[in-house]
This record gives C-alpha cells, sequence and structure tokens, in this order.
C-alpha cells in the first residue's frame, strides 16, 4: 500500500514537474506527453482520493512554473509583505483547488465501462471547460492563464487550427492525446500507443492545410508599413530620479535617433516608457519629437500615463505625429489585479501600505487608431492574455496589431518572457493580423499573419529592429468557433453522462 502511494505520488511529482516545463519553456514534443504520468496515477480514483490526488499535482504545479511569484508580489505590492505573503498562499491553494477539482469531475464523469475513445472525449472536454471558466473567474490576473495548449505556439503548424478555435482548441487536442497516450501505456498495449502518434500527424497535417489555405486568401491592403521596435530595457532598480533622468533620458533619444535612421512609418515604444502622465510640453517628448521632424510620414506609439481633470490615471499607449499632434490614444481597458487595479475579493488595507496606492482606471474601447498607414489595433501587455481585448481591435477594423508590454518584473523568469512574447503569435494567428511587439525587459519582435516569426530579439542592452507589418481586411472565423468549440465541450459532457 505505501508502495503504490509513493509510485503514485511520484507520478503526480512528475507530470507536474513535466506540465510545468512543457509550459515555462514553450516546448511542443513535451505538450503532448507531459499529462501521461497524472492521468495514469488518477486512473482507478475514487472521488475524495482523485481531489487529493489533483490537488497535490497544483500544488507542484504551482512550485515548478510560480517560483518568480513571491518577489514579483513583493514588488507590486510597494513591499507590503504581509500582503505578499497572503496573495502567495492563495494563489497555490487556488491552484491546488482547480486541478483537485477537475481531477475529481474526470472520476465522477469516466467509467470503466464506457468506451476509451467516450472518456478521452470527457476529459477533454472538462479540462477545456475548467481552462476558459478559470480564465473568466480570475479575469484580470494573467498568470492563471497558463493553458495546456500554449506549450505548442512554438510549432508553427500545431498553431494554425487556433484561427478557427482559439486557444480551446489546442486544449482539447492536447489532453485528447495525453490522454490515449496514457491509457495504452498503462494497459500496456504498445502498438495501440502509435494511435495518438498518428493523431498528432494528422491534427499537424490539418494545420499545414490551414496555412496553406490562408496564404492563398490573405489579400494585402494598402502599402507595407515599417515598424521601428525600440526597447530601452530599463530595468527594475533603475529609477527616474534627478541622478538618473538625464542619463535614462538620453539613452531613450539615441535609441530614437537610431531607429528613424531606418526611416520606419511607425516607431514603437514599449508600455509605460515614459513613467510620468503625457503633456504636450514635456521635455523629453519635444526632443522625441524634434529628432522626428526630418521624418514627416512616422509616428511614434509610446506608452505613457495619463492624468485626467478628476486626477484619475490611466496606462496609456499615444499615437504622437512630429508636429506633436495626438493622432490617437488607448487607455488600457484590462487591468492587471493588484498591479493595476484593486483585487476584487481583498481588502485594499490588506494589499496597501499606509500610502495610498494609485491605480488605473479602465479605458473604454478605443482600441484602435487611424493613421495615415492603415488601422492600427492596440494592446497593452495583459491585454495579450484576453481574447475580447483582440477581438475588439478586430471588430474596431484593425489591419495590423501592435502590442507595448514592460516585463521589467519577470526579466529573470525567462518561462514567463517567452509565454508573452508566444501570446503575441496567438493572437496573430487567432485575429490573422501581423503584430509587432515592442517590450521592455523581455522578448520584441514581429509575428506575421500567418504565425510566422519575423523577427524575435532578447538582449540586456537598449536596441531597435526594423522591419515590415502587411495590412490586411482578412476576417477570421476564430471568435465565433471558440464559442462553437465550448458549447462542443459541454455537449459532450451533458451527453456522456447520461450514457
Amino acid at each position: 500500500m505505501n508502495y503504490n502511494c509513493l509510485k503514485k505520488g511520484l507520478f503526480i511529482i512528475i507530470a507536474a514537474i513535466l506540465y510545468g516545463l512543457a509550459l515555462n519553456l514553450v516546448q511542443f514534443y513535451l505538450a503532448w506527453i507531459c499529462l501521461i504520468p497524472f492521468f495514469i496515477a488518477v486512473r482507478d480514483d475514487k472521488r475524495k482520493a482523485a481531489f487529493f490526488s489533483g490537488a497535490f499535482f497544483g500544488f507542484v504545479f504551482y512550485c515548478v512554473i510560480y517560483y518568480w511569484m513571491p518577489v514579483a508580489i513583493l514588488t507590486i505590492s510597494s513591499d507590503n509583505i504581509p500582503g505578499a505573503i497572503l496573495v502567495s498562499l492563495l494563489v497555490p491553494a487556488i491552484m491546488a483547488i482547480y486541478f483537485g477539482l477537475l481531477a475529481l469531475c474526470f472520476s465522477i464523469l469516466k467509467t470503466k465501462k464506457k468506451p476509451l475513445w467516450i472518456n478521452a472525449f470527457l476529459i477533454a472536454a472538462i479540462w477545456t471547460i475548467g481552462a476558459f471558466l478559470l480564465s473568466i473567474i480570475f479575469s484580470g490576473m494573467p498568470w492563471f492563464s497558463y493553458d495546456i495548449g500554449n506549450a505548442i505556439f512554438d510549432n508553427l503548424y500545431a498553431i494554425q487550427p487556433s484561427s478557427f478555435g482559439g486557444i480551446c482548441l489546442l486544449n482539447f487536442v492536447v489532453v485528447f492525446v495525453n490522454y490515449l497516450f496514457a491509457f495504452f501505456i498503462q494497459q500496456s498495449q504498445w502498438k495501440k500507443a502509435f494511435i495518438p502518434l498518428g493523431l498528432i500527424l494528422i491534427y499537424m497535417g490539418i494545420g499545414w492545410g490551414i496555412l496553406l489555405d490562408f496564404k492563398e486568401r490573405v489579400i494585402v491592403s494598402g502599402k507595407p508599413v515599417s515598424v521601428a521596435l525600440l526597447s530601452g530595457n530599463i530595468p527594475q532598480d533603475e529609477k527616474w530620479n534627478e541622478e538618473t533622468g538625464n542619463f535614462l533620458a538620453k539613452n531613450l533619444l539615441t535609441l530614437n535617433e537610431s531607429a528613424l535612421n531606418t526611416s520606419p512609418d511607425i516607431v514603437l515604444w514599449p508600455e509605460g516608457i515614459v513613467p510620468w502622465p503625457y503633456r504636450a510640453d514635456d521635455d523629453l517628448l519635444k526632443e522625441v519629437l524634434k529628432s522626428s521632424a526630418s521624418h514627416p510620414g512616422v509616428c511614434h506609439i509610446m506608452g505613457m500615463k495619463t492624468e485626467d481633470s478628476n486626477k484619475n490615471m490611466y496606462n496609456s499607449a499615444y499615437c504622437i505625429l512630429p508636429d506633436g499632434t495626438v493622432k490617437g490614444r488607448h487607455d488600457k481597458h484590462f487591468l492587471v489585479a493588484m498591479a493595476e487595479r484593486a483585487m476584487p475579493f481583498l481588502s485594499s488595507s490588506v494589499l496597501k501600505n499606509s500610502k495610498e496606492r494609485n491605480y488605473f482606471k479602465p479605458g473604454n474601447d478605443n482600441s484602435v487608431i487611424t493613421t495615415a498607414h492603415g488601422k492600427i489595433g492596440v494592446l497593452i501587455c495583459s491585454e495579450l492574455y484576453v481574447p475580447d481585448a483582440t477581438k475588439k481591435c478586430i471588430e474596431n477594423g484593425a489591419q495590423i496589431l501592435v502590442s507595448l508590454s514592460d516585463d521589467v518584473l519577470f526579466a529573470k523568469a525567462p518561462g514567463i518572457v517567452s509565454h508573452q512574447f508566444f501570446k503575441n503569435r496567438l493572437r496573430a494567428v487567432e485575429a490573422r493580423k501581423d503584430i509587432a511587439a515592442s517590450c521592455n525587459m523581455g522578448i520584441s519582435g514581429i509575428i506575421a499573419a500567418t504565425g510566422e516569426i519575423v523577427v524575435m530579439n532578447h538582449q540586456e542592452d537598449g536596441y531597435t529592429q526594423t522591419a515590415m507589418l502587411y495590412p490586411n481586411n482578412f476576417v477570421s472565423p476564430c471568435y465565433f468557433f471558440s464559442i462553437f468549440v465550448l458549447c462542443i465541450s459541454g455537449l459532450i459532457i451533458l451527453f456522456f453522462c447520461f450514457i
């Protein structure tokens, strides 16, 4: 009995580690097998045992993938140690309960009397719906957006079906294949293990076909747009103050000159690169525009704050022409809990110091800026994790997308940095729009609407790099089919519960 418990616990630990590595490192091959030990471990569990097995898996998974969280939360909460400890304890508890409930649902709905393929569909459907509900319940907390489908973002063909079913479809397929592998391995039916392997090949073939079909149908609308990515890479410990201000400003102006030398249509700056509210007479901004005077066609998309007449603060992205004209502004609508807005279920006194924290106000849906270079959909940092943010851009006629991010808190967590960049790839394929990403202390790059990575750059020092975006008016079916996939998953569960 003790041996079986140890064996089961070891399988769960191995699965949680593999799952964490697959997501943190975005490992395509690992994604298809990482859950095999978990499904083997819980296959015969009764309800209570299944819940605790899932909870243990969730806790170990937290330890693997959220190693960066305590320090990040301490920084976000302005060195409020009690609040940081409380939130750091809540997250593993939430993950344990979540995976415990998933395993409990598995044990309730699956039975040995049902055919293998029915149980596989049930488990894939439960996992898909669970991931969707987790993202809804904890909206504004992107650290809960670790869908298993994220692990296959590094493969061009594997990500293509997301243009029809979004991350939901990817989650469903990956879990389905993992369960089939687990069943055949546990039953020592080694030859039948070629069945899920064949499904992977079929899935990849479908992805290849989707990619070819899109390339044949897409039509470039207007002229290509030259975008210069500008990343200052200003670390967390380099604050803007009287001692460092001139040095940091000089570096940014040098980078701006370097970007302008490539004669771009757009200079894309990261989120919050100017850490104070916008003013037309701001000295740094005037110097940036002064350098741009000889490039009348260029526009700067810069991350900075906005303060309105009521002293409300917004996390904004400004589109500014060389003459100082503000062509448009996007105020971040989907804010990060605790960092940009108050936590919905914790009192502010727990998370704040005695000094009142100035949270941002959510913006409206002005996510598209019309320029001489086309309609540009703007996403700020964590809005990449919210499908509705990209959906709003497309509904408002965006022809290309840009994202502005600041990964300063995660600069030493390579998994988070990669995760952020590959979310750009998902949105590019889902929306079928070219996207340019400028990130401070993270990965900047340009990804085509096909999902092909044109530029991917990660350096410690500041840099600029220029590449082309190709606007299009293609309407992706993704946001309809994502709902369709969820409905199908729900129907599968309801139907097979009564078999």
